[in-house]
């Protein structure tokens, strides 16, 4: 399957339509349209700006195969958190091993650990 280079934007020729029209376009082209009598427009276009959103995510990360991002991800966040214990226990024996050790001042693993738990924080942070 081919993906369009561009990003998908929505098309807003359309604003605030009853009943909600919601066009999804990329490289001048379009990808995908909705018309649903049973959704408010600012409904149907906060869909439409979670597909948005994820297509041209998982482009970003793989242009040529973002679904296989897309199918991905439960693993990524799974491994992020795995790698995330690991480095937190290697620490915890190099601070019984040597006291005067602290992880803050071992730089990229502590960098690395900080990222992590930024990473897991953003994906697992509930909607307010």
């Amino acid at each position: 399957m081919e993906y369009t280079e561009e990003e998908w934007i929505i098309d807003e020729r359309f604003p605030q339509n009853e009943p909600a029209l919601i066009i999804i376009k990329a490289d001048n082209e379009i990808i995908f349209s909705f018309e649903d009598s049973s959704l408010s427009y600012k409904k149907a276009r906060k869909k439409a700006e979670f597909i948005v959103a994820a297509v041209n995510a998982c482009k970003k990360i793989n242009p040529d195969n973002p679904i296989a991002v897309a199918e991905i991800l439960p693993d990524l966040l799974d491994a992020c958190k795995a790698q995330h214990e690991a480095i937190d226990r290697l620490f915890a024996r190099l601070i019984e091993k040597e006291e005067n050790f602290f992880p803050s001042k071992s730089g990229q693993p502590w960098t690395a650990i900080i990222k992590g738990n930024q990473v897991i924080a953003r994906v697992e942070r509930k909607k307010k």
